[in-house]
């Protein structure tokens, strides 16, 4: 619909009109247009069959879209959502919103969804949706930045700043539901770094921290997709290893011993020798205690650490007395 054709369409709306407390003639009517193209907010006028009227010229800036591109609420759902089963999902979703308004006389809710622009971009747009007169109103803001901000604020939350793998808070987030499950097998290793405390009044703490960080990438270059690894405190890292048998943990553990100990660690000053000892548990079945499992890990740990260091022990091999 040409611009000056919905200009006098929404002049002609009461209802609209009032809402916006705007007392439109003919001739003041293409002012409206002018105003709504200079919002900084995306705006869409749709009729009530869902046939998209206007867009303004934020809306074509921030997705890429113009009127031609999205004639009505088909053509939207197809470019905004190209994966099928999403777009089915939201469709059914935006369907119960309007059915539950109608029926309860309510406004329909703020919506924010993930969409895809006419270049490709993946962007956050919060929805804000007002039925006036015989028009569906949305005013569309990009929230995109907000959302990377905060998914920013969680990766620092639960990440190690010197290691760039995940924190002891988020170890056992992540332990909670993996230890809950019914019926699966589990292990969990921990290591530290063999003579650390040496290797840091020899080197200095800068290239001991260098050397942390090396040993933690070695590690989970090697780990499984599912694992989860995490440092723990000082030179102590704690993996995770779900559906994983105890002869597969010994394996995982095996391989990585030899990755660490095969090629010294390279710093500023030159590379540095490095070795970890392991400690592992395994249970055959969840639901388990995550302190009582990393409890046994730990014991298993120092029996490495007894027996030589730069080898692997698991619980299950253990004396009950010893720690």
């Amino acid at each position: 619909m040409p611009k000056q054709d919905l200009a006098a369409d929404l002049g002609g709306d009461d209802t609209l009109m009032s809402r916006l407390s705007l007392d439109l003639t003919s001739d003041s009517s293409t002012s409206l247009i002018d105003m709504l193209d200079l919002l900084p907010m995306g705006v869409q006028i749709d009729d009530l069959d869902h046939r998209t009227l206007y867009v303004n010229d934020k809306f074509t800036e921030m997705l890429g879209y113009t009127l031609d591109d999205i004639a009505d609420l088909e053509d939207w759902f197809l470019q905004a959502y190209p994966n099928p089963a999403e777009r089915a999902a939201i469709r059914a979703d935006w369907q119960a919103r309007l059915a539950h308004a109608a029926a309860t006389q309510t406004e329909i809710p703020t919506i924010e969804r993930t969409l895809t622009c006419k270049n490709g971009e993946a962007k956050v747009i919060e929805f804000y949706v007002r039925r006036i007169g015989n028009h569906y109103i949305y005013l569309n803001t990009d929230v995109s930045a907000r959302h990377n901000d905060a998914a920013e604020l969680r990766l620092l939350a639960y990440t190690d700043p010197l290691t760039n793998v995940s924190n002891r808070r988020h170890f056992f987030e992540i332990a909670e539901p993996l230890t809950a499950m019914i019926g699966q097998p589990l292990a969990a290793l921990m290591f530290d770094l063999d003579h650390f405390k040496a290797l840091n009044d020899q080197h200095g703490h800068r290239i001991g921290d260098e050397v942390l960080a090396e040993v933690a990438a070695r590690c989970r270059a090697v780990l499984r997709s599912t694992d989860h690894i995490a440092r723990l405190g000082g030179e102590e890292f704690g993996i995770l290893l779900p559906n994983c048998s105890r002869a597969n943990a010994a394996e995982i553990a095996e391989r990585l011993r030899r990755v660490v100990a095969a090629t010294p660690a390279s710093s500023r000053s030159g590379d540095v020798s490095v070795t970890i000892s392991i400690g592992g548990v395994s249970v055959a079945r969840t639901p388990v205690d995550i302190d009582t499992l990393m409890s046994q890990a730990d014991r298993a740990l120092y029996a490495a650490k007894r027996a030589g260091r730069n080898q692997i022990q698991f619980f299950d091999g253990l004396d009950p007395d010893s720690k």
